[in-house]
């Protein structure tokens, strides 16, 4: 049935031919092409053409389909030891970027409340912080069908605190063991991420007294005659471990 005729109605020694002829409507190749195809059947009857059907298609070719492209993988990384919880990456510019169609019209990339517009082949340096951060790049072709895909930048604390000592002079009394907290031997003690925990040690089991590290030490009579040396730990919200040395 074409047109509303059914050519099988045609004995079979009549020829049946079929034609088109296509009308533009709207032509921008490669993203969009359409037009108007009008089919004719003609049959011929005693060698003389009769057009007996007609039907107009609307024809449109599109480019729906975003490009492709990989991602390289990241490992994880640690943090900058230059008074900043954060690391500098490189973020790369897409591998095999390819459309069937256009060349990559442009290279979009989000991270966090931040973006960069139009991502150059060479890529782009920015600071991420401490933890994870989803990257999203979106690929355009040509058409400005796009593509997304993303990379997952993790950023771990590795670098110790900075121990700062200081001497801490005490009075004792005849009662009692005088407690030393840590902070009485910290002279700014930091770390680059966040708040650190102090402990206090001695360096030695003298006056009868053992070597573990608390939150302070105590010091008696016993201990007048010498410097007490001890050791100042300071740990990362990371578990990073460092210690000083003092009196």
């Amino acid at each position: 049935d074409i047109g509303g005729v059914d050519i099988n109605d045609y004995p079979p020694q009549i020829p049946i031919d079929a034609n088109f002829q296509d009308i533009p409507l709207v032509t921008n190749p490669p993203c969009k092409v359409s037009f108007i195809r009008n089919w004719f059947v003609i049959a011929w009857d005693c060698n003389q053409p009769d057009t007996i059907a007609r039907y107009s298609q609307l024809i449109q070719i599109l480019d729906k389909e975003g490009p492709t492209f990989s991602l390289p993988q990241i490992d994880t990384l640690s943090t900058n030891s230059t008074n900043s919880c954060e690391v500098s990456v490189t973020l790369p510019y897409p591998n095999n970027a390819n459309d069937n169609c256009t060349d990559i019209d442009r290279v979009d990339v989000t991270y966090g409340f931040n973006s960069i517009p139009d991502l150059q082949p060479g890529g782009a340096t920015v600071n991420f912080p401490l933890g994870s951060t989803e990257v999203v790049y979106r690929v355009y072709d040509g058409c400005l069908n796009s593509t997304t895909d993303t990379l997952m930048i993790t950023v771990i604390d590795e670098n110790v605190p900075t121990v700062v000592c200081r001497s801490a002079n005490v009075g004792l009394n005849n009662t009692a063991p005088t407690r030393v907290y840590a902070q009485s031997f910290d002279d700014g003690s930091f770390d680059d991420c966040g708040p650190i925990t102090l402990e206090v040690a001695r360096m030695d089991s003298a006056c009868g007294y053992d070597t573990s590290f608390g939150p302070f030490i105590e010091v008696t009579c016993c201990d007048v005659a010498d410097e007490v040396m001890v050791i100042l730990r300071a740990t990362d919200e990371a578990g990073n471990v460092n210690e000083g040395m003092t009196t």
